[in-house]
């Protein structure tokens, strides 16, 4: 398939692959098993829930223009894309909130990918209180979408820095996108265990 813009080199592309949502069966994955996780060679962790899937239909990248993965071009910024990446062949936003306009989840250096449950990822960002509350609703839709592939809350998310060190970095913003977890270092960093099933990706 093609695409007018890839966004990590910013050129035409022909991807060819599979789509994310195909995997599912592909690893004869049980029901429970409802999230996708990219794992980076650079720490971050992108996570594909099935409703993302469904609406944006994200590929595992397998060729870059008819090319293996030795091959491939790096990104804008210098990384290499390889040994695997995730792309979309296009991205509609499906919202806007106070100015953030929700963007692709890209995965470039992927070495593997985890098989997981919601409430064992993206779920640890989900309010578990004032969960009506439509400002914190929103604050968790920017977080799931901008800041968990890099910052992690227990074995959930990115290993930049933790929830806690980014929570007192944007202690002044205005958009309660921290307040999204009822955040509680005693009793929540360190003892959260994945219950993911990985599985290695080798290159051909």
């Amino acid at each position: 398939m093609k695409t007018e813009r890839d966004p990590n080199t910013n050129t035409p592309a022909t991807y060819t692959g599979i789509y994310l949502s195909d995997l599912f069966e592909a690893f004869d994955a049980d029901a429970s098993f409802d999230v996708i996780a990219a794992k980076c060679s650079n720490g971050r962790k992108q996570y594909y829930d099935r409703n993302y899937l469904a609406r944006h239909r994200p590929i595992l990248l397998l060729k870059f223009d008819d090319k293996p993965p030795a091959d491939w071009p790096n990104a804008e910024h210098g990384s290499w894309l390889g040994p695997y990446c995730v792309v979309h062949e296009s991205f509609s936003p499906a919202e806007t909130i106070y100015g953030y306009v929700e963007q692709p989840r890209i995965a470039f250096a992927v070495f593997s990918l985890e098989l997981t449950r919601f409430t064992q990822s993206l779920g640890r960002f989900t309010p578990k209180e004032s969960g009506n509350d439509p400002e914190v609703a929103k604050g968790q839709k920017i977080a799931v979408g901008s800041c968990i592939s890099c910052h992690k809350l227990g074995n959930a998310g990115g290993q930049s820095t933790s929830w806690a060190v980014l929570a007192e970095r944007v202690a002044l913003w205005t958009v309660p996108v921290v307040n999204a977890i009822p955040f509680s270092p005693s009793s929540t960093v360190g003892k959260s265990k994945s219950c993911g099933v990985t599985s290695p990706l080798t290159s051909a």
